[in-house]
């Protein structure tokens, strides 16, 4: 019952935030209506512009945006750029495209995503967009050129071998009993723009009641393929593989390999809003005391907060993140007196329950090339792994 309980706080939650932000937003959309298309002068300085726009400046305001007509934007030729043809065109030779509109919001949904899949804006030029890309506690569906650097502080780390997702089992008691950590990661991305492999090397450092270690962690290896790529939505599929470099005994590796299929979306809600999803499937693989498959899910709302009047790529982006792990299988070591009033470790089932935590965060993106920013994770159940997680992160792309 208590499993079913966090279930739904997790899916509530997830729901209620994208619902506020409809609400809130939904009385902008008269912001939104579609500019008319600009003077051949105002155009040619937009061309010489270094910054390359994802598309038209008035097609496509998201899945809640509308257009003077209450009409879904077709592509190019709704803003008046008759040179670029329309869907099914010059876009797509020999293939027929026809445009799905809506007559209600219902419809309007759907058709938007028949017309982000079936029928994608002939001009859209994929590039990299801050707001798409602002969550710190998920990955973000774009591949791209990047070195990330990664700092994270926990603290209270409660039953640390649970699932051997984070710790590798142990009965040691000082360790059982929560500790503190800080890891630094330093991932390299590379790769094309519809493929990329990632290289996680994470450094851990660990103190609890008067244990502690500190060394290099587990080596992780990631490839991610961008399925869909439009203005309005992006998938891609991702596959992590864990590997066991690191020594699981002293709380610094997993002692076994893992592997985490996910898929990656990220859907334009209004003009400046996305939203960013991961479903994740973590499986152990070898034996262990507490190892099993675990379900993650994340959510997260980001938006553009501010846009520099004289560098139109010096953004602040604003996000709020909903994190869930479902345990599906698998057992962790929990402390509990024996007859003697003794503190000794009992193994206890994980499958049923669920962890959730919520938090803000916020990145300054000085130019396309790099950001920086700073995110919180706070646990809203008494289990958890950290009860608060502290997240900075620089990104530097090439």
């Amino acid at each position: 019952m208590k499993s079913y309980y966090r279930w739904s706080l997790c899916t509530f939650l997830a729901v209620t935030l994208i619902s506020l932000v409809h609400g809130g937003l939904q009385a902008q959309e008269g912001s939104f209506l579609q500019a008319v298309m600009q003077s051949k002068a105002e155009q040619q300085q937009v061309d010489a512009s270094p910054v390359v726009q994802a598309s038209c400046t008035s097609c496509g305001t998201g899945f809640y945006g509308s257009n003077s007509s209450g009409m879904v934007s077709s592509g190019c030729s709704s803003c008046g750029l008759s040179d670029c043809g329309g869907c099914g065109s010059c876009g797509f030779p020999g293939q027929t495209c026809n445009t799905c509109v809506g007559s209600n919001s219902f419809e309007n949904f759907f058709c938007k995503l028949h017309n982000a899949v079936c029928c994608p804006d002939p001009c859209y030029e994929p590039t990299w967009i801050a707001a798409q890309n602002a969550a710190f506690f998920q990955d973000s569906a774009r591949p791209v050129n990047q070195t990330r650097i990664r700092w994270d502080h926990g603290s209270n780390v409660r039953f640390p071998d649970r699932n051997n997702y984070f710790f590798a089992p142990t009965t040691n008691l000082a360790r059982l009993r929560g500790i503190n950590y800080d890891e630094l990661r330093v991932s390299a991305e590379a790769g094309t723009e519809k493929f990329s492999v990632t290289v996680d090397t994470p450094y851990r450092s660990w103190s609890g009641d008067g244990d502690n270690k500190a060394g290099f962690g587990d080596v992780a290896i990631t490839t991610k393929s961008l399925l869909l790529d439009s203005e309005i939505l992006l998938m891609a599929f991702q596959f992590r593989t864990n590997i066991p470099s690191a020594s699981g005994g002293q709380g610094l590796g997993l002692g076994l390999v893992a592997l985490e299929p996910s898929l990656l979306f990220t859907l334009k809600l209004f003009q400046d809003t996305y939203l960013q999803t991961q479903l994740a499937q973590w499986i152990p693989l070898g034996g262990s005391d507490t190892a099993g498959s675990l379900f993650r899910y994340n959510f997260a709302v980001n938006h553009l907060l501010w846009k520099s009047s004289t560098c139109c790529d010096m953004l602040l982006v604003g996000t709020f993140e909903v994190n869930c792990i479902s345990f599906q299988a698998g057992h962790y070591n929990a402390i509990e007196q024996d007859a003697l009033g003794n503190d000794v470790a009992v193994l206890r089932q994980s499958s049923g329950d669920t962890y959730v935590s919520v938090g803000p965060g916020i990145r300054y993106q000085l130019c396309e090339k790099m950001d920086f920013g700073f995110g919180v994770s706070i646990n809203v159940g008494q289990d958890h792994f950290a009860e608060q997680l502290y997240r900075t992160e620089f990104r530097w792309r090439f």
